[in-house]
C-alpha cells in the first residue's frame, strides 16, 4: 500500500473514532475563548433553554426538573450520528429514569434548513426521539459542543454532570445515567 493511502486510512479512522466535526468555522461573533469559558462555567452548573421541536412542540430543560436528562447533539450530515439514531430512538422508548432528548442546529455548520430538516427527519421513521431545532447554535455554543455526535448528562437537579464527544452506546448511556443522583 502506499504511504499515502496508508496516510489517508489513518485519518479517516481518527475521524470514525472520535465524531464528525464541523467542516466550517462558526457564524457567529462569539470567540472561541468565549465558549471555553461558557463551558467550564456551565459544567456543574445549572442551565435551562427553550427551543422548538422538529414535532411543533416547545420543549423546556426546565420542565424536566426532578428528572435525569441525556441529550444528544447531532447533524444530518454527520453519518456517524445516522448510524447511531436507530439505537438512540430506542432508549428514548426504554428510559424509564430519564429523559432522552435530542437536538440538530439548522443552518449552523453546514445543517439543513428548518423547512428541509422537518420534511427529512419524519421519512427516517423514527417515533420516539424527541428532535429540539438549534437555529443558530446558541445551545450547541453554550454547551460547547464542537463535534457530533457529542452528548450531555445532566441530574435530576438540572446541573450538567458531564459531556461526551463521539458516539455514547445505549448501554453505555444507561450504565452512567444510573450513576447519576
Amino acid at each position: 500500500m502506499s504511504k499515502w493511502a496508508k496516510i489517508l486510512g489513518t485519518g479517516c479512522c481518527i475521524c470514525l473514532l472520535t465524531g464528525c466535526v464541523a467542516s466550517n468555522q462558526e457564524k457567529t461573533s462569539t470567540s472561541e475563548s468565549q465558549i471555553e469559558t461558557s463551558n467550564q462555567q456551565e459544567v456543574g452548573g445549572k442551565l435551562d433553554f427553550e427551543l422548538q421541536g422538529a414535532d411543533g412542540k416547545t420543549y423546556r430543560l426546565s420542565d424536566y426538573q426532578g428528572k435525569k436528562v441525556y441529550i444528544k447533539f447531532w447533524a444530518s450530515w454527520c453519518s456517524i450520528c445516522l448510524a447511531s439514531l436507530q439505537g438512540t430512538d430506542e432508549l428514548a422508548n426504554e428510559a424509564d429514569d430519564f429523559v432522552v432528548l435530542s437536538v440538530v442546529a439548522p443552518e449552523y455548520r453546514n445543517e439543513k434548513s428548518v423547512e428541509d430538516f422537518k420534511q427529512w427527519y419524519p421519512t427516517l421513521g423514527y417515533k420516539h426521539l424527541p428532535v429540539l431545532l438549534d437555529e443558530g447554535g446558541h445551545i450547541m455554543q453554550t454547551f460547547g459542543i464542537r463535534a457530533y455526535p457529542s452528548s450531555v448528562l445532566i441530574d435530576s437537579t438540572g446541573k450538567v454532570i458531564s459531556t461526551h464527544i463521539g458516539h455514547v452506546p445505549a448501554e453505555d448511556v444507561k450504565t452512567k445515567m444510573a450513576d447519576i443522583q
